[in-house]
């Protein structure tokens, strides 16, 4: 009977998951392009920070993620977009300065052998968060949130 009602409420949360993930797909549509474009990106460096932050060491934080690879197409959304309305400035620069947070997390863990000093996780983290609360904000208003943690 215990099993039941375990199976039952694993089932009740990935159709929730679900729900979840495919209310974020309509909202996309419906968003404006930078919305949709820069939606992916906030989602990957918002999973890989938290590994970070959560104590994987940062090369594994990165591959578990793909970021490595994912991130020129990052870098060269940054270099390119403009932004037309506050809005879109606001969006790009904190997308900018995540990847930028991300770039620095990773210099300071391949130079931490060489010079002693460790990485400055809670910096990090700090950072990190006032980016993520500036872009939840955001998204927050095109019906976009991230999925809750496990």
């Amino acid at each position: 009977m215990k099993n039941k009602y375990v199976v039952l409420i694993g089932m009740m949360m990935l159709l929730l998951l679900g729900a979840c993930s495919q209310s974020n797909e309509q909202a996309l549509e419906k968003a404006p392009d930078y919305i949709k474009k820069t939606w992916p990106y906030y989602v990957l460096m918002d999973k890989t920070a938290k590994a970070i932050e959560n104590g994987e060491n940062v090369p594994d934080a990165f591959d578990k993620y793909n970021y490595t690879k994912k991130r020129d197409g990052i870098s060269t959304y940054i270099d390119k977009a403009l932004g037309s309305s506050k809005e879109e400035k606001k969006v790009i620069d904190n997308i900018h300065l995540m990847y930028s947070n991300l770039d620095l997390i990773n210099f300071e863990d391949m130079t931490s052998e060489a010079t002693g000093k460790k990485n400055d996780v809670k910096g990090f983290s700090s950072n990190m968060d006032r980016y993520r609360n500036r872009l939840a904000k955001i998204y927050s208003n095109y019906d976009l949130e991230l999925e809750k943690s496990k």
